[in-house]
């Protein structure tokens, strides 16, 4: 009689059946992690389903944890992240590489990702435009309901009050109180607090979305970055980007090609889009000060080398 080691040997050594399914990809070479970095703003939910449609890949987005809540819910190191990550790709049997967007911003993933063996890369936009896209989605949440000119709320708002020298709540309240009832105030007082919240949103976002691009262009080589604008029109953009960053030898798949390019085009970011020039000419002085101070702290010729290597014009 067999033992159980002995029934597991001969189970472990018996030929596959032919399933019909065709030959599995040889993935001796290939590497079975990566993680792409991205600041948001710039199509990483429709570039992490248009991976994860790939048969050989699984790619989450905007988590880290494992399994995959929402950012904020289990995250992880991206040490640990990495590992987790590795354990799901290696029970496949190495059939299909794991990996991530938009959870790790800037490079802090890349050493965790590479020290295992995994790819890294990044994913850039247009900067005025992601800042522009980041910004209107923040302020249309602040405000309760979309807006159809939201700079020219903010800069109403701002310019009519003139409250900045006033501190403090109630001493707010007490001013705006003699100048009209008190439920005019207290909405007053909502609209100061949603204006001068904005215009400090409008900075942070400003200020990381080009600090976070400098950080990956600089720690990356060339192939390793991608424009948002060339893989969500182009299917040779994105086969390249699959064989360099995901996993090599693998590229858009016929199946792939139909879902993603062909008919209406998917990602959309704006029902008009505008043109970088168009954007910042309609923002309150007050931002685009915002936004030339960046540009000044971080140095206007660095950030025009750097934009312009792929293609982006920065204006001022």
């Amino acid at each position: 009689m067999q033992d159980a080691g002995e029934i597991l040997a001969a189970e472990t050594d018996r030929a596959p059946e032919d399933t019909g399914v065709g030959p599995v990809a040889d993935v001796s070479n290939s590497s079975e992690l990566f993680y792409i970095s991205s600041f948001g703003a710039s199509a990483t939910v429709w570039i992490g389903r248009a991976l994860s449609l790939h048969p050989d890949v699984v790619c989450w987005h905007g988590t880290r944890a494992v399994p995959p809540h929402v950012a904020g819910t289990g995250d992880l190191s991206p040490e640990d992240f990495a590992d987790e990550l590795l354990i799901c790709a290696r029970n496949t049997g190495g059939a299909k590489a794991f990996g991530a967007i938009h959870g790790f911003h800037g490079t802090r993933a890349k050493a965790a990702f590479e020290a295992r063996g995994g790819r890294f890369s990044c994913v850039l936009r247009d900067p005025v435009k992601r800042i522009h896209s980041l910004f209107w989605a923040y302020a249309e949440d602040v405000l309760g309901q979309p807006v159809d000119d939201v700079y020219g709320v903010v800069g109403a708002l701002a310019t009519e009050q003139r409250l900045r020298p006033l501190r403090g709540r109630e001493r707010l309240a007490n001013r705006l109180g003699r100048l009209a009832g008190r439920h005019e105030a207290e909405q007053r007082l909502r609209e100061y607090k949603s204006a001068t919240g904005l215009v400090s949103k409008f900075r942070w976002i400003c200020n990381r979305t080009l600090e976070y691009d400098l950080e990956c262009i600089a720690s990356l080589e060339s192939e390793q970055v991608a424009r948002m604008e060339s893989l969500t029109t182009d299917p040779d953009a994105l086969d390249r980007f699959l064989d360099r960053n995901v996993r090599s030898g693998i590229g858009c798949t016929d199946a792939m090609r139909q879902r993603l390019f062909s008919g209406q085009k998917l990602n959309r970011h704006a029902r008009r889009p505008l043109e970088s020039t168009e954007i910042l000419e309609s923002w309150p002085p007050a931002l685009r000060e915002i936004y030339r101070a960046a540009l000044e702290r971080l140095g206007l010729d660095r950030l025009q080398e750097a934009y312009g290597a792929f293609g982006y014009a920065l204006p001022r």
